[in-house]
């Protein structure tokens, strides 16, 4: 009966043995992709905790970097030193250079804090994920870039701007105020001198009264590139009474009326040089009379000139004055005497004539300088020559200024004249000082 037992024993062992082996095999093999998953599980827990540890740190480096709040950080937001924390994962030797460096002081100029700062937080990403820095320092330096591959992109301004918007932009309060290229200037002054000598003086002498007023006005266009437009009104009128004349009460000892226009041109947009067209006007206001003579010598229009001057004319302006050269090869020269009491041989005309037209050239200086707030310079040199006679003139003027209102001004006129008739026991100089003080104001 047990050999029975065994028999039927043995029997469902060898039909059941192959399914335990399966049963097995299939528990294994179901253990082994549980133990997969975990694995990956485990391992994509891992990639994504560094991933999120890095962003985390490189997101909380650029805010340090941007706002400064680390100490070793620098006070600024961009700056070119810190590219090696933007650019492509590369081994730099400057991170571990400073680690290893005895001296911590990064210094005071930023560029070095920068280039600290990026190297302390380089050195903690070297020691943390080292696999993912593939490239060195020295593999970057052997690369070559080809420019001519380097293709600039143009854009097109009508791409940024939608077709579509509308127009209608609103109004706006703000105020535009068109440039003013023009400059005014101006000065006026009444000045006055005096002397007094007794008739019984040792020397002799004549006591005397006189008085000068000045007016000058200036207005200047410049548009700042290549126009400029000079105008200038100067008008002079003293008188002088002197005990000695027993004919007239008082003369004149100055008298000017002068206008100058002067339309310029550059000849390159930097230079100092101007193509230039120049018209000045000349004459007086009253009759001019010498000492107990009753001949006139001048009066409004006699003489009366206009010259007309075409040239290139040097300017140049600085903190402490300025200067005019006009160089003129083409000048006409208009010359009229309209008083039949006036003497037109004195001016040049023939006896008879009231108008000469003359053509030569000219050469103009006009020049401005202040040596201080109180002392001050201003004049002009003029030379015209028809080839054959030559009439050349500098008046210059020292202005003293005391306080805003008075002031004391030494006026010198030396003159040169060939052209006129010849007075006996004179050259061709004329020269004409005044020394003046009174009231003075610079608009």
């Amino acid at each position: 009966m047990k050999r029975k037992l065994f028999f039927i024993s043995a029997a469902m062992l060898t039909v059941c043995a192959p399914v335990f082996a399966q049963n097995e095999v299939v528990q294994q093999a179901e253990q082994t992709e549980q133990n997969v998953q975990e694995t990956r599980v485990s391992a994509s827990e891992q990639i994504q905790s560094v991933l999120k540890n890095y962003q985390d740190s490189l997101s909380s480096t650029i805010y340090k970097f941007r706002t400064g709040s680390d100490t070793d950080a620098f006070n600024t937001r961009m700056n070119p030193y810190g590219y090696k924390m933007f650019v492509p994962y590369t081994f730099y030797k400057s991170p571990v250079t400073q680690q290893m460096s005895l001296n911590s002081d990064s210094g005071n100029e930023k560029h070095t804090q920068v280039m600290a700062f990026a190297n302390k937080h380089l050195l903690n990403t070297y020691m943390h994920f080292p696999d993912n820095f593939a490239t060195t320092e020295n593999e970057l330096k052997d690369v070559k870039v080809n420019m001519g591959e380097v293709k600039k992109r143009n854009i097109k301004v009508s791409k940024l701007i939608d077709s579509d918007a509308s127009s209608d932009v609103g109004k706006d309060n703000a105020l535009v105020k068109k440039p003013n290229f023009w400059k005014y200037t101006g000065n006026v002054s009444l000045q006055f001198t005096q002397s007094y000598i007794s008739g019984n003086w040792y020397q002799g002498g004549t006591s005397s009264n006189s008085m000068l007023s000045n007016f000058k006005a200036t207005a200047v266009y410049d548009d700042q590139q290549r126009i400029s437009f000079d105008n200038a009104l100067e008008l002079k009128l003293g008188f002088i009474q002197q005990e000695g004349d027993t004919i007239h009460k008082y003369k004149t000892n100055s008298d000017q009326l002068r206008l100058t226009s002067k339309l310029g041109y550059k000849t390159a947009e930097k230079s100092d040089w101007y193509y230039t067209l120049q018209l000045e006007a000349y004459s007086q206001f009253c009759s001019g009379y010498k000492t107990n003579d009753l001949k006139r010598y001048s009066s409004f229009l006699s003489p009366g000139k206009l010259a007309f001057s075409l040239g290139i004319d040097y300017k140049k302006t600085g903190k402490k004055g300025e200067v005019s050269v006009l160089l003129s090869p083409a000048t006409y020269n208009f010359t009229c005497v309209t008083d039949s009491l006036v003497d037109e041989t004195s001016y040049g005309l023939k006896e008879g004539n009231k108008i000469l037209h003359d053509f030569g050239y000219k050469v103009q200086v006009t020049y401005k300088y202040v040596f201080c707030k109180q002392i001050s310079m201003e004049g002009r040199f003029y030379v015209f020559s028809n080839y054959h006679k030559l009439e050349g003139e500098l008046e210059h003027t020292f202005n003293f200024q005391v306080g805003k209102w008075l002031s004391t001004k030494l006026y010198f006129y030396p003159r040169f004249d060939d052209n006129r008739t010849r007075v006996e026991g004179y050259n061709y100089w004329q020269m004409k000082e005044m020394l003046s003080f009174g009231l003075n104001y610079t608009l």
